[in-house]
């Protein structure tokens, strides 16, 4: 499975595990998205927030109002 971040600078960096991406996030505080395909096809989208990491669902219809 590819793990995806993105850092508020634009940076896209790729990872083999959810646990590597998670560790890099934690140390570089500019990641706010971390995504990745489930086995189902969905997409996963986490969104960094004051609280921690949030699920974002990426085919909600709230999301194309």
């Amino acid at each position: 499975m590819e793990i995806q971040t993105r850092s508020q600078t634009g940076e896209i960096k790729f990872y083999n595990s959810l646990t590597s991406a998670l560790a890099d996030a934690k140390e570089d505080k500019k990641v706010w998205k971390v995504s990745f395909n489930a086995e189902d096809g969905e997409r996963i989208r986490l969104i960094r927030t004051i609280e921690g990491w949030v699920y974002e669902n990426v085919m909600s219809e709230d999301r194309f109002i």
